[in-house]
């Protein structure tokens, strides 16, 4: 005998509405490809991304649908990477020269952090919260999701493989203008607010819009355009610029991929930092 769900009543604003919940297999079936979720309350299946259930809200006595005032749009995105676009833009190619490059070592990091959590973090982390009904994965589940480790090793471990074989080959050396302070700013922030933005909110906004390997393509692309300032600044040549975006698709691949296999943000955080600070310490000896 299938297992009912009891209707339930709710009285928001002076409104009635009724919460039809239907049966609960139903609620566990994915429609598309058939799968059932883990949870009586997981949205998206985890195999194609569908939504698994997603009751609508009827007033009574009606059948208009009453629409979620925090409905996040492919609109809203758009706006949100303009803006982030054009800030980190200015930043790079206008305020760095002008007034960044002019400050001590530790000025510097502690502006830069500054703004990266101005920038990056703090709008990531609070449109997170405010359309997490629209995130594929919510706030506090990206955030106390427990890892597989053991499962997912082959996946975490891919980033030493530079490492490795630079070690085996002899292509690397310690880098003796190495400076602590880096660690704060390269390694750490850049980490955490990279990580929270690519990561934690446009691949989470975008798993629900298209399916897992066009969302990890699209995050790849933004997040190699996002570096297209600094290098400019850096007045790269072409070959380096192309080898570079090639290094960033890639990275930003497993990162996006660490994060869809274990729902918990700080995986790519910790993989980020790792590589960062591979970078900060180790230099290429051999070109």
């Amino acid at each position: 005998m299938r297992e009912y769900v009891i209707t339930a009543l709710f009285i928001p604003r002076s409104k009635i509405f009724l919460l039809d919940l239907g049966r609960y297999n139903d609620m566990r079936k994915c429609p598309k490809c058939g799968k059932y979720g883990e949870t009586d309350t997981q949205r998206f299946c985890n195999s194609c991304r569908a939504e698994l259930f997603y009751p609508e809200r009827f007033e009574k006595n009606t059948d208009t649908v009453i629409k979620s005032n925090n409905k996040l749009s492919v609109f809203h995105i758009s706006i949100y990477l303009i803006i982030f676009f054009v800030l980190w833009s200015i930043r790079e190619l206008i305020i760095r020269p002008v007034f960044l490059d002019s400050l001590d070592s530790i000025m510097f990091q502690a502006t830069e952090s500054a703004m990266k959590l101005l920038v990056w973090t703090l709008p990531a982390v609070l449109l997170i919260k405010y359309f997490q009904e629209d995130m594929w994965i919510g706030l506090k589940e990206m955030l106390t999701a427990k890892p597989k480790y053991f499962k997912n090793a082959p996946i975490l471990l891919i980033v030493f493989v530079p490492l490795i074989r630079a070690g085996i080959f002899g292509e690397f050396a310690f880098n003796p203008d190495f400076e602590p302070l880096r660690l704060i700013g390269t390694v750490i922030f850049v980490g955490i607010t990279e990580e929270v933005v690519f990561r934690g909110f446009l691949l989470n906004s975008t798993m629900k819009r298209m399916n897992l390997w066009s969302a990890i393509i699209l995050n790849a692309v933004l997040f190699v355009l996002i570096h297209y300032p600094y290098w400019i600044y850096q007045e790269l040549d072409i070959t380096t610029f192309i080898t570079g975006s090639v290094q960033v698709l890639l990275l930003s691949a497993l990162f996006s991929y660490a994060f869809i296999k274990t729902k918990n943000i700080f995986v790519p955080i910790t993989l980020h930092m790792i590589w960062n600070l591979l970078l900060v310490l180790f230099i290429d000896s051999g070109g």
